[in-house]
């Protein structure tokens, strides 16, 4: 799979062009802007949005509709650095919890709107706190987990935090692996 970030309307101009270069499942990461989402849906395998920061209900249920259209996958991302200003008050910080929390949040409101095509982020700089968060949603929801660390750092910062957080993810059984599958089958639908 490869992910790319669709930040403007250039970005997404370009999308069918690398989607005809490729073979693998491309996944469009968007932020603050539905209607880049509207668009990526149309010529991506996944589109991965944070509803925190897409702003409006309204606007994650056009691009609910949108990927539910096409049949895609959509990857709920929740991150430390835009969790919700509740989450923040409530725990004090972006901690486990609150991640947890806001991807549980996430993903009830779009079950009640009878979506369930989604796997789910939970990433943090801290690579402990990455994998506190990943633990908690893990005990309290099903669905498919897109490990990593956000905000790792430099180069060499970056690979040995990634590679300590993801490792051990992975490490702790099979359950993240076929995940991971699943996601695989799902997106060449």
């Amino acid at each position: 799979m490869i992910r790319v970030a669709v930040p403007d309307d250039e970005a997404a101009a370009v999308l069918p062009k690398i989607k005809a270069a490729m073979t693998v499942p491309l996944i469009a990461d968007i932020h603050f802007d539905h209607r880049l989402a509207l668009k990526a849906a149309k010529i991506v395998d996944c589109v991965r949005i944070n509803p925190g920061n897409i702003g409006a209900w309204w606007k994650v249920e056009e691009v609910i509709k949108a990927v539910n259209e096409r049949g895609i996958p959509l990857r709920v991302g929740v991150n430390g650095g835009s969790l919700e200003r509740p989450l923040l008050d409530k725990y004090g910080w972006p901690s486990p919890e609150a991640l947890a929390e806001s991807a549980l949040n996430a993903v009830h409101a779009l079950e009640d709107v009878g979506f369930t095509n989604m796997k789910v982020s939970l990433k943090a700089s801290d690579v402990h706190h990455a994998i506190d968060a990943y633990w908690l949603f893990a005990h309290q929801s099903d669905y498919p987990v897109h490990i990593g660390i956000t905000e790792a750092g430099t180069a060499m910062t970056g690979a040995v935090k990634s590679t300590m957080g993801l490792g051990y993810l992975l490490s702790q059984g099979s359950a993240t692996l076929c995940a991971c599958r699943l996601l695989l089958i799902r997106s060449k639908k």
